[in-house]
């Protein structure tokens, strides 16, 4: 290898050498911001309908599964009266949120599902002075107060409803 090869090489490796640490910061930068987004938490809640038999009631289960990595403490179950605003979309007029478990929460770590049941008379809750609150919407908070809203609950409290609707009478604890 001649001398001038050498500093021919060295000068390339030089006018390389920063597009290398551009290239490797980049890369550091997004995986920190990917395990940034992974490390907070994080809830899918989605909901189901199942149709009533003859011997059984219909309802609605409530799935909630946390995604992220940090534990999350599940507080209430609230349920919402949604109402039209002067634009025209919908607001929340009234709601009230219903412990789901009394010993202060239930803990779901990473991955852990937790399931509610709902029948039709759990779709309202009555007060002492007689109210009755009946959900449009429910949605499930969490310690830190975030609302997490169900995935295709409307739809679910209609078909309930109707159901409900059509089987009059005493219906069965779950």
């Amino acid at each position: 290898m001649t001398l001038d090869t050498l500093l021919a090489l060295l000068a390339t490796i030089k006018d390389i050498a920063p597009w290398i640490a551009i290239i490797l910061s980049i890369a550091a930068f997004t995986v920190s911001v990917l395990n940034y987004r992974r490390d907070r938490a994080n809830l899918r809640v989605t909901s189901t309908y199942f149709e009533g038999g003859p011997q059984s009631d219909a309802g609605i289960s409530i799935d909630v599964v946390n995604k992220g990595r940090r534990p999350i403490i599940l507080e209430s179950l609230v349920y919402v009266k949604l109402g039209r605003n002067k634009l025209g979309g919908q607001t929340v007029v009234e709601s009230f949120g219903a412990h789901l478990n009394s010993d202060g929460g239930i803990a779901l770590t990473e991955r852990q599902k937790h399931r509610k049941w709902l029948s039709a008379p759990e779709l309202g809750v009555c007060f002492e002075n007689d109210d009755v609150l009946e959900a449009d919407e429910f949605r499930i908070t969490d310690t830190l107060h975030h609302r997490y809203r169900i995935k295709g609950i409307r739809k679910q409290i209609a078909q309930l409803r109707a159901w409900a609707e059509k089987h009059p009478g005493p219906v069965s604890e779950w």
